[in-house]
């Protein structure tokens, strides 16, 4: 049968239209494809934009068997009465704001301290620290001595001319024919300000000693120094911008940041990873696979995407792709030894940034 030209031309459209309904899978992969053969695997990797996420950086203690944490009030041979107590609430709320442990409130602390009535020389005798640990339901003790804490403050002064309204003056005026009146003009009004560019700088020594209580055992020592500049403008005593805390509450502060660099090694830390998911550069069931798995990552959905990845995986265990990614996902849960072997697997294939993402993780691990 003899096809009418208009149902011939009807059919070529409807096939046209057929082989144009690509997925966007397929539509990425033939792109990546097209790049691959022009500038390689990274020309791919370029099309995309990065993924975020959070990773957790261990600390040198494993909390868990000193969950219940006291930090005592810091030994203070400098003469200031609250500079003791003000650097262990510091360093308690550097520690509650990780989670690592629970940090007892620091008023029974003190209190069983002071029931004990014990020097803090004795802090070395293992029973001393048991008896405490009793006391107080803790777990661990952490205590110390500030060995240094000063403000230096240094003032450059300068006085500004500054507008401060107006005032009305009367002027007489003669006008062509000799007729007098009397204007009423407003002239501006400047005063003399003193200003003041502080800059307070603000330095802290301590040490101090983590111990287990149930034993007495030194988990951790450790001291620092930090050194921090505030900086202030004032007008006529007036705080026009900066810090411009009185010197008790900016050391205060200052005891906020230094704490922070004393625990850092210590405590676990919340790091941000910036990752490129890896693109399959065949047109086939594997591929598509790796790119449903790309848009569930990109929507959140790491539970779906970790299950296109595994099933890609499966289908193809030698392919790299499917194991660069599950190592980000794994990565990004905290099972750090698996990511490791991903990330090596993926490293020996996939180029440099595989090689960045591996040695970045080795070595937040201390590997």
């Amino acid at each position: 049968m003899t096809m009418q030209p208009g149902a011939r031309r009807q059919r070529k459209e409807k096939q046209a239209g057929q082989t144009g309904k690509l997925s966007t899978g397929r539509v990425f992969t033939a792109a990546c494809l097209l790049l691959g053969a022009i500038g390689g695997l990274a020309a791919c990797a370029s099309m995309q934009h990065p993924i975020h996420y959070t990773v957790t950086k261990p600390g040198k203690i494993d909390f868990a068997d000193i969950h219940t944490l006291a930090v005592l009030d810091f030994g203070n041979p400098l003469g200031q009465p609250h500079w003791g107590a003000a650097m262990a609430q510091a360093l308690a709320a550097v520690i509650n704001e990780t989670g690592a442990a629970r940090v007892l409130s620091s008023g029974p602390t003190r209190q069983a301290f002071q029931r004990l009535r014990v020097t803090r020389s004795r802090f070395q005798e293992k029973r001393v620290i048991q008896q405490l640990g009793q006391d107080l339901n803790a777990r661990g003790l952490l205590f110390g001595d500030i060995t240094a804490a000063e403000i230096r403050p240094f003032i450059a002064t300068e006085m500004v001319i500054r507008q401060q309204g107006f005032r009305q003056e009367e002027e007489l005026a003669v006008d062509a024919r000799g007729n007098t009146r009397v204007i009423i003009r407003s002239v501006p009004v400047y005063i003399q300000i003193k200003r003041e560019n502080i800059t307070r700088q603000v330095r802290v020594q301590a040490e101090a000693r983590l111990v287990r209580t149930g034993d007495g055992a030194v988990l951790w020592q450790g001291q620092t120094e930090l050194l921090q500049e505030y900086a202030s403008v004032r007008e006529n005593g007036r705080c026009l911008e900066g810090v411009c805390l009185a010197d008790e509450e900016l050391m205060a502060l200052a005891f906020q940041a230094f704490g922070r660099k004393l625990l850092q090694e210590l405590l676990p830390q919340q790091l941000v990873r910036q990752r490129y998911l890896a693109q399959a550069v065949t047109d086939d069931e594997y591929a598509e696979l790796i790119n449903k798995g790309n848009m569930a990552a990109r929507s959140n959905d790491w539970n779906s995407a970790g299950i296109f990845w595994l099933r890609a995986q499966a289908l193809h265990p030698g392919r790299p792709e499917a194991h660069a990614n599950l190592g980000l996902l794994r990565e990004k849960t905290g099972d750090y030894t698996q990511a490791v072997k991903d990330f090596t697997y993926a490293a020996k294939q996939l180029g440099p940034s595989w090689r960045r993402n591996l040695a970045e993780l080795k070595k937040m691990l201390g590997l």
